[in-house]
């Protein structure tokens, strides 16, 4: 006797074998742990500076490319932007996933304090986010 000839001759069964596993399909589903994202929130710190009317180039030149010099020897850098436009510079510091926020920023302070000297004695104290 095939499962076929079971279900036509036993229809009632057949449905309540259905069910049963449709139920038990259903209390395994609702038993699975679910992680749609893991909580990874990756630190980023963003220092502004800025340097009235100076002009991109300079920015880019003067301020910019120093302050990336600096955090570029930072522990656990992922990923390094800067962004100049007229008498302003931001540079955006991406750190690995890993690296605690509050120890990233503290470090990107003390990278940039101690390049302050080698910035345009014109240009304002740099902002650090």
């Amino acid at each position: 006797m095939t499962l076929s000839d079971l279900s036509v001759r036993r229809p009632v069964l057949a449905a309540v074998a259905s069910l049963l596993i449709v139920v038990l399909g259903i209390a395994a589903l609702l038993k699975l742990p679910i992680r749609e994202l893991p909580d990874a929130d990756s630190a980023i710190v963003s220092v502004t500076t800025t340097y009235t009317g100076a002009s991109p180039q300079i920015m880019d030149t003067d301020v910019a490319e120093v302050i990336e010099g600096a955090a570029s020897g930072i522990a656990g850098v992922k990923t390094i932007t800067s962004e100049s436009r007229r008498g302003r510079s931001r540079t955006t510091i991406e750190f690995n996933t890993t690296r605690n926020i509050d120890e990233a920023t503290n470090d990107v302070r003390d990278a940039v304090g101690r390049v302050r000297g080698d910035l345009p004695e014109e240009a304002d104290e740099p902002a650090i986010v």
